[in-house]
């Protein structure tokens, strides 16, 4: 055999290579297409639901459902069989044929290896497993895969029950092993054939022991003098014998992949595909025997013999056509080569099946004789011819089998376009809504500012009011500092707070111990100071409530607008001020925070005020005369100058109170001043300011179910389903488009 034969062939298998990686990328682009489509499917039936969704889409919906099943059915299948083709590393000859025509001789003799490993027989089959030889120079191995008991019972036992008629296979092996088998009834019109596939299930039963222990599902390295066991039926004599159970570890075997050293064959990469004789795996469907030729096998060798028969017989003539089945797109004539096995025969009966092939075949297939007992004459009338041709007709049969993958997809990609086409004018029908949410969002937003803006310019022109003009008296306040006039008065009257008659008793007793009024006057008229303030600081409860009710007043507002209801207003104001932080809203945040910060109390606002009117409880007093001090109040020590100086003590007291009183009287539009000013900075910072409109968004954005809750659930479903679809829309036909590449 030369290099440049074995270099050819070699060039086939690298430009495979590429060509596998190409359909692998058809493979995902269709893939791709397949599930875009059942994904849209998905969608429009969510959408078609939806009251807003394009009432034209249920017209379009059934010619999308039927898209991914064609997928499935017309382009999938093809693509993966044809690419798989291609991801060989090797060329691989396929040998089919009727049982005992003399495949495994002819085996033997491509091969090199012997009866322990490709065992022959002129009565019973022998070969009991597809195996898978392999030209590997100085090789001698062989690679056993197993059944688990599930593969074993789905793939072997399941087909012979379907066929029998008789349900499922038990779920265990235990379960198969106490399994009565039913009889055939001997009035079927297959009663034969039945009666045949019964015993094969009975001889399975009767050796499940013998191969149970290998359905682990593993796979075994072996060398070649250990794999007979493996892959042949029981001998004759092993079957006949009644007192042991033949061994069938055939049984448990998946698949067996042998590695020799082909004798006479230099090239490099070819491999033998070893079938079992069409007719011995009729539970299975001979159709199902051939299906991986699609994939696996690049050349069908048929063989005949016609020593056994000397005519093309039914039996033939259906393996053909099961081999034609397989060829993928190629020619017939350049995918299955027909082989007379002419050992031993005469050359009358040789021309004479020659001559009946030709009659009764429809393709003129090259048909070439030779000895399969005979190795030189096998590797010389045989195989260097079919290499040969495989170098010559593969490139051929490998763009026929590219045409054969992708041969539905042009109409099927027209299909799917035109469809996408309808969708998408459907689609354009009618938009659900009149906008999408975000559009929405945004006259929300403005209109959102302009109600908080309308409801605070009433509350601010209503604290302007107040604090201007004749509205602004405040009979709250001005009650509340008649209160604090006359809880003073009280306790003035009532000894300063101790009582007359204890005031007087103490105070005689001070005069009388310090000879004179000085300590007892001045710790007085101090005690009278620190309270009359202290009374008026009562105040800030009032003063405090002015303020919560200005929060209450804005948080109301606030709670109404933005959804922030059943909370403290306080709290409400507080949680105001995350939210717009947490939305990036500056000068919105600061508006709360000032507004948060208010207060109005006595100390601060009134104190300073009444000040002055206090001194008149200083201890001493100026002399308008002399200019030097003077004390305020003198009384002698005695029960008349302790009566002298209550008397007095009240009388400054009293003054000083009414000053007091008046004073504040005179400021009672100053809390309303206070709270109209926090009021008006709140308003034009919170909805006036330079990024009010945009941080109005924001908040928005940030807490749109909140603040409008549900008004978006619908509007957003509608046009999310109606995104998604257009999405998947776009999808498919963006991965139709990437198959289209890969067709082109």
């Amino acid at each position: 055999m030369s290099g440049e034969l074995d270099q050819r062939l070699h060039e086939i298998i690298s430009a495979r290579t590429e060509q596998a990686a190409t359909l692998e990328a058809s493979l995902t682009a269709w893939a791709a297409v397949a599930t875009e489509l059942r994904s849209l499917l998905g969608v429009l039936a969510e959408f078609a639901a939806h009251p807003g969704a394009p009432r034209a889409i249920n017209g379009v919906r059934p010619q999308i459902g039927v898209l991914p099943a064609r997928i499935e059915r017309e382009v999938l299948p093809r693509l993966r069989r044809v690419q798989q083709r291609f991801s060989r590393s090797t060329l691989n000859i396929g040998v089919a044929g009727e049982a005992r025509v003399g495949k495994s001789t002819l085996l033997q003799a491509l091969s090199g290896l012997g009866e322990g490993q490709i065992p022959t027989g002129d009565d019973l089959p022998v070969t009991a497993v597809r195996s898978r030889i392999f030209h590997v120079p100085q090789a001698a191995r062989a690679r056993v895969g197993f059944h688990s008991w599930q593969s074993f019972r789905e793939s072997v036992l399941q087909p012979y029950f379907e066929r029998l008629n008789w349900g499922v296979v038990p779920a265990n092996a235990e379960g198969f092993r106490r399994a009565v088998l039913p009889d055939v009834h001997a009035d079927d019109p297959n009663a034969e054939t039945l009666k045949a596939l019964r015993e094969r299930v009975l001889g399975m039963q009767r050796s499940l022991d013998t191969f149970l222990p290998f359905l682990n599902g593993d796979s075994k390295t072996l060398d070649l003098n250990e794999l007979r066991p493996f892959v042949a039926y029981p001998t004759a004599a092993e079957a006949r014998d009644r007192s042991r159970v033949p061994e069938r570890r055939y049984l448990a075997v998946r698949e067996a992949f042998i590695e020799c050293d082909f004798p006479g064959v230099d090239a490099r990469n070819i491999g033998l595909i070893d079938l079992p004789g069409t007719g011995e795996i009729v539970a299975a469907g001979e159709d199902r025997h051939i299906a991986g030729l699609e994939d696996e096998v690049d050349l069908v060798l048929l063989v005949s013999n016609p020593r056994k028969k000397a005519y093309w017989g039914a039996e033939a003539a259906k393996t053909l056509d099961l081999v034609r089945k397989a060829r993928c797109g190629a020619d017939a004539r350049d995918f299955c080569t027909l082989v007379i096995n002419s050992g031993g025969a005469s050359p009358d009966q040789v021309a004479a099946l020659v001559g009946d092939i030709q009659q009764k075949t429809e393709e003129a297939y090259p048909i070439i004789e030779t000895d399969a007992i005979d190795p030189a004459d096998v590797r010389s009338k045989l195989m260097l011819p079919v290499l040969r041709h495989l170098a010559e007709r593969l490139p051929a049969m490998d763009a026929a089998a590219r045409r054969y993958a992708l041969a539905d997809a042009d109409v099927l990609l027209s299909d799917i376009f035109g469809t996408l086409d309808a969708l998408n004018a459907a689609m354009a029908d009618g938009v659900p809504a009149s906008a999408p949410s975000q559009v929405v969002l945004v006259k929300l937003a403005e209109k959102l500012r302009e109600d908080i803006a309308y409801r605070l310019h009433d509350l601010v022109h209503d604290l302007l009011r107040r604090s201007r003009g004749p509205e602004a008296e405040d009979e709250q306040f001005e009650a509340a500092v008649e209160s604090c006039y006359t809880q003073l008065r009280d306790w003035l009257n009532d000894g300063l707070g101790r009582t007359e008659a204890v005031w007087l008793h103490d105070a005689e007793r001070k005069l009388k111990l310090h000879k004179g009024s000085g300590q007892l006057i001045d710790d007085e008229l101090n005690r009278i100071r620190v309270h009359v303030a202290a009374q008026f600081n009562a105040l800030d409860d009032h003063l405090a409530m002015k303020v919560e009710k200005l929060w209450a007043d804005v948080a109301s507002i606030v709670a109404d607008t933005l959804g922030m209801r059943g909370a403290a207003p306080q709290v409400v104001l507080s949680a105001l001020r995350d939210r717009l932080r947490a939305a990036g809203c500056g000068a919105m945040t600061s508006a709360v925070d000032d507004l948060l910060s208010t207060r109005l109390d006595y100390r601060t606002h009134f104190h300073p005020k009444l000040r002055r009117e206090l001194d008149v409880l200083s201890p001493q007093v100026v002399d308008p005369e002399s200019g030097e001090k003077r004390p305020r109040i003198v009384a002698p020590a005695s029960a008349e100058g302790a009566a002298e100086a209550l008397r007095m003590l009240r009388e400054h007291g009293e003054r000083a109170a009414w000053e007091a009183q008046k004073a504040l009287l005179a400021e009672l539009t100053l809390p309303a001043l206070v709270l109209h000013a926090a009021s008006e900075q709140f308003d034009d910072t919170f909805v006036r300011s330079g990024t009010a409109e945009e941080e109005f968004l924001r908040l928005a954005l940030a807490h749109r179910d909140e603040i409008w809750p549900g008004r978006f659930e619908e509007l957003d479903r509608a046009h999310r389903l109606y995104t998604a679809c257009v999405g998947h829309l776009q999808g498919a036909r963006d991965a139709g488009l990437k198959a289209q590449g890969g067709r082109q």
